[in-house]
């Protein structure tokens, strides 16, 4: 072919007032009396959409986007299309055979560029200054830094590895940490209406939680940086509403308690969805917090925010709650809560699991950080009603969504004690965690159900990961798409979640305590991973040989953000155990046979070799 026509299209949506324009050599022009030329030169089309023209909106942004062009290509005149459904600038361009063009793109809106009413023109001096190599270069040494952070192969199970990159790459799409992006919603920023599901807002009930599932464990915590200020931004909201649902519930709350509606916008306002629903959603909302002091044991930041988050929630639980003898129940008659959207019932395990989970960690925190908590805190966390459960038809316990539920009305919501309210652990008896597995087991339709809720709980309850591995196979085959993202229902970009039950397959730390190595990984079955970050801060990177059946020696582990003690659950049957940290033996210390530790120096390399 000795030539090819293309068109490029710079558009916006016309249900708004939008303008358009194009700048041939920087000076305004009128879009169809640019005239194509043999000389060098570019011409820039742009459209806008003025905030202006939404009225009542509580944050007006006024956007533009600007495209550049090489002149010498263009077919003119340039064409313009201005209805009810779209504004568009399009050009018709002319490249021959073998050629390349480079298509130069910015956007500038009233948000990013402080100060400026109309950001045309930072949109078109953006654009046209736009340096290719650099932009490239600059490019890959992002993604050269970030894809160092952590890696996996899994060679025996070649799609979850792709999923587990593809996740990660999305994910490094989605989170950026910048003071002027508010943290994306349900579809990222890959949004292509007006009126997306849900308004693309902030889920409460698990979807946008659920799109960070994994960063800490993929050892990209940098990731979780945009989460945070849209439900901290929400506090003064969340302390006029439990007033509200206070005086519904007939009772009285102290004026720091909090209570979050579902759905949520940016700085601080509320979803056009305003449904309330569960009293749970702000408590849900905290489990990354409290993650961040899992994996960082950052100090500062668990004083600073997720502290006084743990402590709103919890005063809130403490007033709503009804005390009976000394049992405390999530039963208020006047103002029920919810186990899931519009189901009011009383004691939902749902809302049971994160009265439980926020009440062991404001503990926690309290104790690191030396803080006096209430002496209600314990107090309910040790007499809270017990989570519901019921027996199968083959006499096996399993956990209930309600108190009259039973097995027959209950699904795998009712497992939100593992997972992914993570108050059960793989600390805690044998027969909560039987509890767990059966659950898995009888609610659990891996091909077809909701993966970043039931993988994490069959790996957490320690299910036979041959069992695993086929659901997740099931699964990818019916809903992996080429965009790297499976598809189910639920919506957007939460499955990228399910990261954390691949992570956890290879490396678990209950409650921070331990390092477990490959706990819920195939026999048979050869791995390995490179940095993944275990909680309590460690990044460990190990192999596991199927043929040998045998963790490989050595293995690494680095304390990321403090010198530590680090245990580790023996990988090994029999010999000995040593350990170097910038090639200096370190002193070991054994705990029986099982349990070894030493002391990892902060950004100290420790290789740990079994003779």
């Amino acid at each position: 072919m000795d030539k090819q026509m293309i068109e490029v299209s710079s558009w916006v949506l016309a249900k708004r007032p939008s303008t358009y324009g194009c700048y041939s050599d920087n000076k305004a022009t009128k879009c169809d009396n640019i005239k194509p030329s043999s000389q060098h030169g570019e011409f820039t089309q742009f459209v806008t959409r003025k905030a202006t023209a939404v009225p009542n909106s509580p944050k007006q942004i006024w956007t533009a986007i600007a495209t550049t062009l090489p002149l010498q290509n263009l077919n003119a005149p340039t064409q313009i299309n201005n209805n009810s459904v779209a504004t568009s600038v399009v050009s018709s361009l002319t490249l021959q055979h073998a050629q390349t063009i480079v298509i130069k793109i910015a956007l500038a809106d009233t948000q990013f560029t402080a100060g400026t009413k109309d950001p045309t023109p930072a949109a078109v001096q953006s654009s046209t200054a736009i340096n290719p190599p650099q932009l490239v270069a600059d490019s890959l040494a992002h993604w050269r830094k970030f894809w160092a952070k952590s890696a996996i192969s899994l060679p025996t199970t070649p799609e979850i590895q792709r999923y587990w990159f593809g996740a990660q790459y999305i994910m490094g799409c989605i989170f950026r940490d910048d003071a002027l992006a508010p943290s994306s919603g349900l579809y990222g920023p890959w949004v292509t209406t007006d009126i997306p599901g849900w308004y693309g807002d902030y889920t409460l009930d698990y979807n946008q939680e659920a799109q960070y599932y994994g960063v800490y464990g993929s050892n990209h915590p940098e990731l979780a940086a945009p989460y945070f200020p849209p439900i901290e931004q929400w506090i003064p909201s969340a302390k006029l509403q439990a007033q509200q649902q206070a005086k519904y519930a007939k009772v009285v709350c102290p004026s720091k308690a909090l209570h979050y509606a579902c759905h949520l916008a940016p700085w601080g306002f509320q979803s056009r969805d305003d449904s309330i629903y569960m009293h749970w959603n702000g408590p849900f909302a905290s489990m990354l917090f409290i993650n961040d002091w899992e994996y960082t044991r950052n100090a500062t930041f668990a004083r600073d925010h997720t502290y006084p988050l743990l402590d709103g929630f919890n005063a809130w639980w403490n007033c709503f709650l009804n005390k009976t003898g000394n049992v405390y129940q999530d039963n208020n008659k006047y103002n029920p809560d919810e186990n899931r959207e519009g189901q009011r019932v009383p004691n939902p395990n749902m809302g049971l699991s994160f009265i439980k989970r926020t009440m062991a960690m404001q503990l926690e925190i309290a104790k690191a950080l030396n803080i006096t908590p209430p002496a209600y805190v314990s107090d309910i966390l040790n007499n809270l009603v017990p989570f519901n459960v019921g027996k199968t038809t083959t006499n096996k316990t399993v956990w209930t969504d309600y108190p009259s539920a039973g097995v027959k009305h209950s699904d795998f919501w009712s497992m939100y004690p593992i997972w992914p309210s993570e108050y059960v652990t793989q600390n805690s008896s044998q027969s909560v965690l039987q509890t767990a597995k059966d659950s898995s087991i009888l609610y659990s339709k891996f091909a077809t159900g909701r993966p970043v809720e039931l993988f994490p709980v069959a790996v957490r309850a320690g299910r036979d990961p041959e069992e695993i591995i086929a659901g997740f196979r099931a699964y990818l085959k019916n809903y992996q798409r080429t965009n790297m993202l499976p598809f189910t229902e639920g919506g957007g970009v939460e499955n990228v979640g399910i990261t954390r039950a691949v992570n956890e397959m290879l490396l678990q730390a209950p409650n921070g305590k331990y390092i477990d190595l490959f706990p819920v990984w195939p026999r048979n079955a050869s791995a390995s991973f490179t940095t993944l970050l275990a909680k309590g801060g460690f990044a460990v990177s190990a192999t596991y040989s199927g043929s040998s059946q045998q963790v490989g020696s050595p293995f690494e582990v680095t304390a990321v953000y403090h010198t530590s003690r680090c245990v580790v659950k023996n990988p090994w049957q029999g010999g000995d155990v040593s350990v170097q940290c910038n090639h200096k033996d370190t002193p070991v210390r054994w705990s029986g046979r099982g349990w070894f530790s030493f002391v990892a120096p902060k950004g100290a390399l420790c290789s740990v070799s079994h003779h």
